[in-house]
């Protein structure tokens, strides 16, 4: 049974955004909630449930190809910085790196990271670097934007460093960094 199309607004209009957005960071399919106003049946409920269940794997497939341009967004900075910082690899890079970045949060949460008033010098030093490499500074341009991502992104870097140590045996690494707690 088809559903009707005042039916699908109507619901759309008790679904935010925020609540879609809370759907799509669910477990699976399994783990969805709905919001549902009395009236709907069992059939709309079934038709809704297919209907966003097909909007969480759009949703995936996006973040995997968000992957994807962050790879090779990263692959062309490193290669633009082995090749004695070439302005076009780092450009090329810089513009995959961000769009990869946008594909895998979204643009909202894209934006809002960048814009929130505790970040906001890191993302003006990253953003920065970025358009200074774009208007061919490579080398100012790779220190501003490493600077910018060092401010934006310092909260993680304890995080990431924990993971690693243990992940990663490695004694030089652990008798000077002693890892007090397991990341599991």
């Amino acid at each position: 049974m088809p559903l009707k199309p005042w039916l699908l607004s109507s619901l759309m209009e008790h679904l935010s955004e925020d609540s879609l957005d809370k759907l799509n960071n669910e477990d699976g399919p399994g783990e969805i909630t709905f919001i549902f106003v009395s009236t709907y049946n069992k059939s709309t409920e079934s038709y809704l449930r297919r209907f966003l269940e097909g909007r969480l794997q759009i949703s995936c497939q996006l973040q995997e190809i968000g992957i994807g341009l962050m790879g090779f967004g990263l692959f062309f900075l490193l290669f633009g910085v082995l090749l004695y910082f070439d302005s076009v690899l780092l450009a090329f890079g810089n513009i995959l790196f961000m769009a990869g970045l946008t594909f895998i949060i979204g643009f909202r949460r894209t934006a809002h990271f960048f814009f929130q008033r505790q970040k906001f010098r890191g993302s003006l030093f990253f953003l920065g670097g970025v358009s200074l490499v774009l208007c061919r500074w490579p080398i100012i341009g790779m220190l501003v934007e490493s600077y910018g991502f060092v401010l934006l992104f310092r909260s993680f870097f304890p995080m990431v460093l924990g993971f690693l140590l243990s992940a990663v045996n490695i004694p030089f690494l652990n008798t000077l960094l002693p890892s007090s707690s397991s990341m599991v």
